[in-house]
Order: structure tokens, then sequence, then C-alpha cells
């Protein structure tokens, strides 16, 4: 074994008795799987995994990530729509796990969003609402999981079709940089967001944009194919 891969079980280990003494029961399976999912080299994580796929279950690695996070987890997020996702961050901040999330303003519209509930319950939340610009990221960054800090990012949408029957995309990985370039970049995202949930009217002038901007799109489409025949 090479210096540093004995350094990476090191800290491994190190990691794993502080998730012990921080929970009064470790989640095992968890970690095993996420061990088994997410092998090193020399230190360093960098793993993709696409959906579908019957070996590796996206949502299952998901979960498991945020059942072994001890401190934070912050997230942008352009859907949040998966139940299972949605409760198991709950159990994450009732056990004292900081959360922050950022979503597009049009997530609100889904009848199946899960934010509202959640900020209700007493997470941070943010959304972004820019006339003829969404808030199109899809990424996670836990801040002391039982690896250390890692980022998850990638195409796949926080709901069911995203994470199960899609065909989708993530990368999770613990590159320092990275992890820092994707913490800055959601500082300037939370900057540019609207704090907590929309208003009702807040929600009214994003449809009533959005059915102008359809408008529009629908006369250039016609224009065009008048031009072409």
């Amino acid at each position: 074994m090479n210096m540093h891969k004995a350094t990476f079980f090191i800290v491994l280990y190190l990691n794993l008795i502080t998730f012990c003494i921080g929970n009064a029961i470790a989640p095992d399976e968890a970690i095993n799987y996420l061990c088994e999912s997410l092998p090193s080299k020399n230190g360093q994580i960098q793993k993709s995994f696409f959906t579908p796929d019957k070996e590796h279950s996206v949502k299952k690695i998901m979960i498991d990530l945020i059942r072994c996070e001890t401190e934070e987890i912050i997230a942008a997020l352009y859907r949040l729509t998966e139940p299972d996702i949605a409760a198991e961050l709950l159990t994450a901040f009732k056990r004292g796990v900081k959360i922050c999330l950022i979503t597009d303003l049009g997530c609100f519209f889904d009848k199946n969003e899960k934010i509202t509930s959640l900020y209700q319950a007493g997470i941070e939340m943010g959304y972004y609402g820019k006339p003829y610009s969404i808030m199109h990221n899809k990424y996670w960054l836990f801040k002391k999981n039982f690896l250390g800090p890692l980022l998850v990012t990638g195409s796949a949408n926080t709901t069911k079709g995203g994470l199960l029957s899609n065909k989708e995309n993530i990368i999770v990985t613990n590159n320092s940089e990275m992890i820092a370039d994707f913490k800055k970049n959601f500082g300037k995202i939370k900057g540019e967001a609207s704090t907590g949930i929309p208003t009702k009217e807040a929600l009214r002038e994003y449809a009533t944009q959005e059915m102008w901007n359809g408008l529009k799109y629908g006369i250039r489409r016609t224009i065009y194919s008048l031009r072409v025949r």
C-alpha cells in the first residue's frame, strides 16, 4: 500500500469514528454501500453513475450520502419533487445538519414540489427567478460526510424520473478544487436569489411572463416554418 492510499484509509477511519460519535447509531448499511459504490484511487474519489442502472442506484447513493452527512448540505436544484430524498433531508435537518437549498422559481409550479414543505419545517431556502434566465444547476455539496467533503453534480434532477428512469448522469468527487469552485458558485447564486419561498404575486408575475415568452416563441416558430416552405 503506497503513502497516498495509507493516508486515505487513515482519514476514512478517523471520519468513521467521528461519524459514529456524532450519531447514536451509525447507518452501517449506508456506509457499506457507499464504500462499495465510491472506490478511491490514490485518495481521490472520481466516480460517475448513469440512470437507469441496476447495479448502482443513484437514488440510493443520494439518500445514503444525506444519511451520512454530519454538518452541512448545500445544494442548487432545478427541481426537487422526489419524496424519499425530501424525507431524508428533513431527517438530517432534525438531527442537526445545517441545510440550504436554492431552486428555480419554476419549481413551485410543479404540484409535487417538496421545497415548500421543507421550508415550512425550518430548512433555509432560496429561489432564483430572473427574466429569460433559469437556475438549471443540479449539484450538492456535503461538508463532512464519512468520506469527508463531497461534491455531487450531473444532469439528473431530484425527481423520480431523474433518479430512476431517465437517461441521466451524476459525478461524485472529493476533488478539493472542484468543491471550492462549486461552493463559490453557490454563494453567487444565493446572492442573486430571493430568500424563502415565492409569494402568490411573484408566482403570478412569473406565470404571466412565461405566457408571453411562450407566445413570442410560438410566433417566431410560425414565421420560420412559413419561410422554409
